[in-house]
């Protein structure tokens, strides 16, 4: 079934609005994680509430819904976000690509 361009560019500004609001949500958790950890809490717990409020809530929640909506600037955007939780200590220093994150959502749900 072929989709109508107008529904479509509505649906890659709908991703894109929706993109900014997850990295509009996330930046603030990434500043109380900083917080939290510069007052005493072992590395371990910080990376935990990482992944999961950051990583399972909000990036990867419904991502197979509209992963395939997001430009490639779209995805780069997330990509850039989630990349920079390995510098400051929040990932692991072996953590996978968001996108390849979001293929194995889409497994889990999908099979």
């Amino acid at each position: 079934m072929e989709v109508p361009c107008g529904i479509q560019g509505q649906r890659r500004k709908l991703s894109a609005i929706h993109i900014h609001n997850i990295i509009k949500d996330c930046a603030p958790i990434l500043y109380a994680l900083r917080i939290i950890r510069a007052h005493g809490m072992n590395q371990s717990a910080v990376k935990t509430i990482y992944h999961s409020v950051v990583i399972s809530k909000l990036l990867l929640y419904a991502a197979p819904a509209w992963w395939g909506f997001a430009t490639p600037t779209d995805r780069n955007c997330i990509s850039g976000f989630f990349n920079r939780g390995g510098p400051s200590g929040f990932s692991a220093a072996d953590h996978t690509d968001i996108s390849e994150m979001v293929d194995e959502a889409e497994d889990k749900l999908f099979h």
